[in-house]
């Protein structure tokens, strides 16, 4: 069971809370190409060219790139490690949407984690 879905199931948050903070996160999600700028390892132009491809076609921006030969894949592997540390934990966004408190997060995720911790031990 997910975190999200033991909320549900106590009845701690709806469903409405979880897509509001779903949307929050995806919305707080640096762009790869963004992160590529920042680094140097693309410039703008690159990146607007990798886009618009990406719509057109609808495929990963990574994939593009390397295509194109704007990135290769090591470089495409940091971009998504950056991506990834960067993105807001799931409890945090609750909290910052007023759906949680810290307080009330806290407490949740460790009868969770224990909750977990009993279930894959069987």
């Amino acid at each position: 069971m997910s975190f999200a879905e033991f909320l549900l199931e106590k009845g701690v948050v709806s469903p409405e809370d979880l897509l509001r903070c779903v949307d929050y996160r995806r919305w707080l999600l640096p762009f790869i190409g963004t992160l590529a700028v920042n680094r140097g390892t693309m410039n703008a132009v690159q990146v607007l060219q990798v886009v618009e491809r990406c719509e057109n076609e609808r495929r990963h921006f990574g994939d593009v790139a390397i295509e194109l030969g704007y990135l290769d894949e090591a470089q495409v592997q940091e971009l998504l490690a950056e991506q990834a540390a960067a993105h807001e934990s799931f409890t945090s966004c609750l909290v910052k949407l007023g759906v949680l408190t810290r307080v009330q997060a806290e407490d949740l995720e460790s009868e969770y984690q224990a909750q977990e911790k009993v279930r894959t031990a069987v």
